[in-house]
């Protein structure tokens, strides 16, 4: 298994955590930039996008938040995106059509649904906003930006992902300031993506749990990028149905595992039977 810290890996899933707490038509309030500030982060502003358009709910034209940019006081950049309900549905279409690579045209295909919020993703309500990757070229030009760490969970690893690559070739920061941590992530593209994606985001660490069905798709062609790290559940020790296998929360706990820690807990509705953790 790659070298990983699971306690960064755990404080990133935090802030994606802070993101879910965002209702996808809600703006973000003081008390969740607050609890921003509690991880020892600046809130800077919301990331917005269109909601994944599925078969079963096309969801065209809606606009949600997606998750936000901060700053640290060490010259870190976090963008943390968070997942959606409908990567069930999505799972479910079984389409999952090639696209070109939205960000390197000679860098392989991806998904369309993924490409196709990634494109629309972009740091403000307004749609003339400028995109992600502008906000964040900005950010790293004008404000002393160092380091910049992307991370995401389920959907939000997708679009993770594709910002990682974008950032990489993009935003100034070079291959060494720039890390990604993804949970429960779908793979994003195929062959010629994913070689392209490991060699300008080396430091891509893609933590999945061996029972979730979400990054176990779509199927082949697509391949995983980055240094794969498997979470394994006791047995019985969450309840086996996709939403808790898949969950931010049982992520949280199951890494909390990984560093022999007992802080951390599976949600209330997810709890095995033979659930180990405090209660």
């Amino acid at each position: 298994m790659p070298s990983v810290d699971w306690k960064a890996a755990i404080e990133y899933a935090q802030l994606v955590a802070i993101a879910y707490s965002v209702a996808p038509a809600a703006p973000y309030t003081a008390d969740t930039i607050a609890a921003i500030a509690n991880t020892g982060y600046t809130f800077v502003e919301a990331l917005y996008g269109n909601e994944l358009a599925t078969d079963v709910s096309p969801h065209q034209g809606e606009t949600v938040t997606y998750g936000f940019l901060a700053t640290s006081a060490a010259g870190e950049l976090v963008a943390a995106i968070r997942g959606t309900d409908t990567i069930q549905e999505w799972l479910h279409d079984l389409a999952f059509l090639f696209v070109p690579n939205p960000i390197h045209s000679g860098g392989g295909l991806t998904e369309d649904g993924f490409t196709a919020i990634y494109r629309s993703l972009r740091a403000g309500a307004d749609p003339n906003s400028p995109s992600a990757i502008a906000a964040i070229t900005n950010l790293v030009s004008s404000k002393g930006i160092s380091r910049v760490t992307v991370t995401g969970h389920s959907l939000g690893a997708a679009l993770a992902t594709l910002l990682g690559l974008d950032a990489g070739l993009n935003s100034g920061v070079g291959g060494q300031g720039l890390t990604v941590y993804t949970f429960a992530s779908p793979r994003v593209g195929e062959m010629f993506f994913h070689h392209t994606c490991d060699s300008v985001v080396p430091d891509i660490y893609r933590i999945y749990n061996r029972f979730d069905l979400v990054p176990q798709a779509p199927f082949f062609p697509y391949e995983h990028v980055g240094n794969g790290l498997e979470l394994v559940p006791p047995f019985n020790s969450v309840n086996a149905t996709l939403v808790c296998w898949h969950s931010i929360e049982t992520y949280l706990w199951l890494m909390d595992r990984q560093t022999g820690g007992n802080a951390l807990k599976v949600g209330a509705n997810c709890r095995g039977s033979a659930y180990p953790g405090p209660v």
